[in-house]
């Protein structure tokens, strides 16, 4: 029986659900984000959330209560909780009016996110196909570190895409799909 053969068994492509991984163990380290990491390894964080922990995401948008920080800053040190704060630029340059929370801000340690280097956007982008049950070859790896963004985003966005044009065309993952899909995204 050759493929083209209407009796020849074909193979069914299902769109399961998938779980993307948050897991501690598999974070990924590289150059642009060990510090951040160590930082938050060192505060211990996970352990701290059930005795208390808090996280500030964006606190450098919009505005922002300085009283209610200042108060949240003093009574995170009175119950030895551990706060993060996550924001665009560093706290010592937010204008900040009120000179106790100033000093405190100024005192924090900081660790800046750098992007992703080849090795870790590699590493990430086979992570985000593995939490897919994808299979693919260094090829496709080292052929997408090269051409999309360089952020998490875009690699869990290239992922994405990729994985749901091959199930709509009923193609494997691979460098040639990957070439057509980013060559007709070009102006």
């Amino acid at each position: 029986m050759s493929p083209s053969d209407p009796a020849s068994p074909r193979q069914l492509n299902l769109a399961f659900g998938y779980r993307e991984s948050f897991d501690r163990m598999d974070f990924l380290c590289g150059r642009g984000n060990e510090t951040a990491l160590a930082l938050i390894d060192a505060s211990s964080v996970p352990q701290a959330l059930s005795s208390g922990a808090l996280a500030i995401e964006d606190a450098d948008r919009g505005e922002l209560d300085e009283a209610a920080l200042f108060h949240l800053l003093n009574l995170a040190r009175e119950q030895s909780a551990h706060i993060l704060i996550t924001a665009r630029q560093a706290p010592a340059t937010w204008p900040i009016k009120l000179p106790d929370l100033a000093s405190r801000l100024r005192a924090l340690p900081v660790a800046a996110l750098d992007p992703p280097d080849d090795a870790l956007l590699a590493a990430v982008l086979v992570k985000l196909f593995a939490d897919r049950q994808l299979a693919v070859d260094e090829r496709l790896i080292e052929f997408l570190v090269h051409r999309i963004e360089r952020s998490f985003a875009a690699a869990r966005a290239a992922v994405a895409e990729l994985d749901h044009e091959a199930m709509r065309l009923k193609r494997p993952v691979n460098r040639a799909l990957a070439a057509e899909i980013l060559r007709g995204r070009s102006p």
